[in-house]
């Protein structure tokens, strides 16, 4: 997602990449440190996100950014995390390539999905308030991202306001998101969640440059619903209609947006769920 621009559909596919053996959530969260922080020196500035992310807001001195952003290797494969409920806060986290989901388990160990994050996202601020991360972050299919320790973000936002001024709007950003979910959730109807959520990576990947009609969604029809707080059948139907209706074309996971003006409008409607 971080490519140059294209005329193919964004890949963000993960179905050919091999699971973790990790277990499945139980209602006792396995314990684990944040992604290793220890890694080669940092790449900001051969990084296509770079005019999108924090670089931006260090202008000319985003030389002192290198010796903060940390870069994991390797890879998060597929079911990987990058944090645990519960664990420890140290960092940030920008998602450079790939895709990420967060959710929180409950008494039962039933997961409930908070968020879906794509390239140029930041995850992890859900741990600022109590040092400790209330959800879960998982890879949804092979993804990259760069740490951000937080103590060492904020002795550099002491010095550059600039930086402290784009960590508010991440924050802020943030809580107009959960807002948005809110309302999506208790005054809209099924058609109008999944076409609100198709939107949203279209407007993500327009905000990226790229092409944002076409794009291959990276979690699952029961992801979607358990976001969405729909059952996975309903999804299904939505979508078999959304194709009747000429909306979208689907195969599989690929997703083209035919009519983004009538989605809108779908989305925008007034409605009861």
């Amino acid at each position: 997602m971080n490519a140059a621009l294209s005329s193919a559909p964004v890949m963000f596919d993960a179905s050919r990449l091999v699971p973790s053996n990790r277990p499945a959530p139980s209602n006792r969260l396995a314990v684990s440190s944040p992604i290793a922080t220890k890694a080669p020196a940092a790449q900001c500035d051969a990084c296509a996100l770079r005019k999108l992310c924090l670089p931006k807001a260090c202008g000319s001195q985003s030389a002192q950014l290198e010796t903060v952003v940390r870069h994991s290797r390797p890879l998060l494969r597929r079911k990987e995390v990058v944090y645990h409920q519960g664990d420890d806060f140290e960092s940030l986290y920008v998602i450079r390539t790939g895709s990420v989901k967060t959710f929180m388990l409950n008494e039962n160990g039933e997961e409930h999905i908070t968020g879906f994050y794509l390239p140029g996202d930041i995850i992890g601020i859900d741990g600022v308030s109590n040092s400790r991360h209330a959800t879960t972050a998982m890879a949804l299919e092979s993804t990259s991202v760069c740490a951000l320790p937080f103590n060492a973000l904020e002795k550099l936002a002491a010095s550059m306001p600039e930086v402290q001024r784009y960590v508010f709007q991440v924050m802020a950003k943030e809580i107009l998101q959960d807002q948005k979910m809110m309302l999506l959730l208790s005054r809209k109807t099924a058609d109008q969640r999944l076409a609100a959520l198709l939107l949203r990576f279209s407007q993500h990947l327009q905000s990226r440059r790229l092409v944002s009609e076409e794009f291959v969604l990276p979690m699952s029809r029961g992801d979607i619903g358990n976001y969405l707080g729909l059952a996975i059948e309903t999804v299904c139907r939505v979508i078999t209609r959304f194709q009747k209706m000429n909306l979208i074309k689907v195969e599989g996971r690929s997703i083209s947006l035919l009519n983004i003006e009538a989605l809108q409008a779908l989305a925008d409607a007034a409605g009861e769920a």
